[in-house]
């Protein structure tokens, strides 16, 4: 409606409308409050002497004026709506307080009611009003808010949160941004109890028994401190501090005051004194002292450790003179020179020099030195630590001596296992090759003697003539299985890049032109680069495709994979992986053993000398090489080579 009069329809004057004004008129015109009458086309009929007083108007004016221009004009709108439920029979009354603007300008509350009178057939007569003026009502209440805010900012600026106690010092009211405690859930855990009944809450110094008396007393207290045990996120310490309350008899009824978290200061100070003792600790430890001497000053300071040292009286502080006259006359004149660079440069130095006690006791001391400038770029203080280092130069030299001492039997050692190495490998050569002459004897003399007389043999004999050349081929592989491994210590490793992809596909198919009816399913990477002798690594491919061709021999339908992955340093891992006969882990870790083999003959044809030959050549490359296997459930052999493959990563 915007401050428009709504438009009521005017109401004609009645008989009753009539004798009641003049039958309430002293009552009215007398009352101590602002009275008006308005007719139902809001116009004012009359006002008393109070509501006159109340806007600064006088009557004549006042009545002149629109009702809408001394009602504030936020107001209007409800006033209006109020109106016309009235009219409407809605409600016979309604009161709210509203503003008003007086004479002057200025702004009034006043407490309106309002009540529409009717005739005694029910029809609308004239509005009532009332107001009394409650504006100095509302700027108490609004000092107060402002007050109020202005405490709850100086709370948060000044502590943590704000606090109450009744006269039995029992916790009635908290104020505080999160109006809690931050540690704890909320503040209904904490009305009703005394600070001592709080869970967790202990005294850092004293006893609650001290703190009682002192609030029994009804004195005041500053920053008592104590910890809560049990609050969320760990122990917090807490500073409180409280101020007695008394009537306006003089009769106390409580304290109050205002608490700060003093948590992050305690954890300081503890990590500070537990610095300061480390260091004392590792001072004394190291025998570490320190020193200062303001440029100029007539005596040096002297740390307890650097008195100590010296063999002097705690808080003993030389003169510069009678410092230097502690180092050995030998050192003193470098000392001096080092001293005086540092002095016009502010060069620091660290050196080791030689020192006498107050005592006599020679000592080997380490110096350091700092400079401090003033504001005129002038070196205006020294200052540094020393060191007695005599004990750790008498275990320099042992250390020493006894390297020298290790070195030399190390090298012994070593000469003896090289030597020893050596007569193996000669000892291994010279049997597998002496082996080769009888065997090729035996091997030829059966191969006749078979021929010859083969009609005038029985099958027995044909049996053992066939157990014969049989075990002559197996002493032939074990014999070029000897003399591989004796090889392999002295034959030099070629470098040059391999890609062990191929050579797997090579492997396979040899295997595969000897076993054509063989039904193998082979998976080999596209590219597997490495580094090596390419002879031995095709060796090594060789051998563990090999097994798994063997040991899948058994399945109807095989599987047999060659690839690699990088591990977390991303170096290449290589591997040969088959579903064929697998084996028992327990026996794993002697599977790179010589002869060592893990199934039979019976099972699975083999000299045991594959996988120590393959050990060795992997070895050899600075690599490493493992399995894992399950009985009936396959192998998977992996294995690196070390540095040589670090041109491939």
């Amino acid at each position: 409606m915007n401050g428009a009069n709504p438009q009521f329809l005017p109401l004609p004057p009645s008989r009753e409308r009539e004798a009641w004004l003049m039958h309430f008129a002293g009552a009215f015109e007398n009352a101590v409050i602002g009275m008006t009458l308005v007719s139902t086309d809001h116009r004012r009929l009359t006002v008393n002497r109070a509501f006159c007083e109340f806007l600064g108007y006088p009557e004549e004016e006042l009545l002149a004026r629109a009702v809408c221009d001394l009602i504030h004009p936020d107001d209007v709108n409800e006033d209006w709506r109020q109106l016309a439920m009235l009219l409407a029979g809605k409600k016979d009354s309604y009161r709210r307080e509203k503003r008003y603007l007086h004479r002057d300008g200025q702004v009034l509350w006043g407490d309106f009611s309002c009540t529409l009178a009717r005739d005694h057939k029910g029809q609308p007569l004239f509005f009532i009003t009332q107001v009394l003026d409650i504006t100095e009502r509302k700027r108490a209440e609004r000092a107060v808010r402002e007050s109020e805010e202005r405490f709850r900012s100086l709370t948060a600026l000044s502590s943590d949160w704000y606090w109450e106690q009744d006269a039995e010092f029992r916790f009635t009211r908290f104020l505080s941004n999160d109006a809690t405690p931050p540690w704890r859930a909320n503040h209904d855990e904490l009305i009703g109890r005394r600070r001592w009944e709080l869970p967790g809450a202990q005294p850092i110094e004293g006893s609650w028994t001290r703190h009682r008396a002192l609030l029994e007393a009804h004195l005041p207290y500053r920053d008592f401190e104590y910890v809560d045990t049990q609050s969320r996120g760990g122990p917090r310490f807490v500073a409180v501090s409280g101020q007695p309350v008394f009537d306006a008899e003089g009769r106390y009824v409580g304290y109050r005051g205002t608490a700060r978290d003093i948590s992050a200061g305690k954890r300081a100070e503890q990590r500070l004194r537990d610095t300061q003792a480390m260091l004392r600790l590792a001072a004394e430890v190291g025998r570490l002292g320190a020193w200062a001497w303001d440029v100029g000053a007539a005596t040096l300071a002297w740390s307890e450790e650097a008195c100590a040292i010296f063999e002097t009286k705690p808080g003993f502080a030389p003169r510069p003179k009678e410092a230097l006259s502690f180092v050995a006359p030998e050192y003193r004149r470098a000392v001096r020179s080092t001293v005086k660079e540092c002095l016009r440069g502010g060069s620091p130095f660290d050196i080791e020099l030689e020192v006498f006690t107050a005592r006599g006791r020679r000592l080997c001391i380490r110096l350091i030195c700092e400079a401090e400038w003033d504001a005129r770029g002038r070196v205006h203080r020294l200052q540094g630590a020393l060191q007695d280092v005599s004990e750790s130069k008498a275990a320099q030299a042992e250390i020493l001596r006894l390297n020298a001492q290790l070195e030399e039997r190390v090298q012994k050692r070593t000469a003896q296992l090289e030597a020893a190495n050596r007569e193996l490998e000669a000892f291994s050569y010279s049997i597998a090759h002496d082996l080769r002459a009888p065997l090729s004897s035996i091997d030829g003399f059966s191969n006749s003697l078979q021929s010859s007389a083969a009609a005038v043999l029985d099958d027995r004999s044909h049996h053992y003539l066939r157990r014969i050349r049989a075990g002559v081929r197996q002493m032939s592989e074990l014999t070029d299985g000897l003399l591989s491994l004796a090889s392999l210590s002295r034959a030099d490793l070629r470098d040059e890049p391999v890609d062990l992809a191929d050579v797997a596909r090579a492997s396979l198919a040899s295997c595969q032109e000897q076993s054509p009816q063989r039904s193998v399913d082979a998976v080999v990477a596209d590219h597997l680069p490495a580094r090596g002798d390419p002879r031995l690594l095709a060796q090594v491919i060789g051998n563990l495709v090999g097994n798994a061709w063997k040991f899948t021999s058994r399945r109807p339908h095989a599987r047999i994979e060659v690839g690699g992955t990088r591990d977390p340093e991303g170096q290449w891992v290589y591997f040969v992986r088959d579903d064929g006969a697998g084996f028992d882990m327990a026996y794993a870790s002697k599977m790179f053993e010589a002869f060592r083999r893990m199934h039979s003959n019976a099972e699975f044809e083999g000299t045991g000398i594959g996988l120590a030959i393959t050990h060795r050549i992997v070895t050899r490359h600075g690599g490493r090489i493992w399995a894992e296997a399950a009985p009936d459930r396959g192998a998977t052999f992996y294995f690196t080579l070390g540095a040589w493959a670090a041109a491939q990563q």
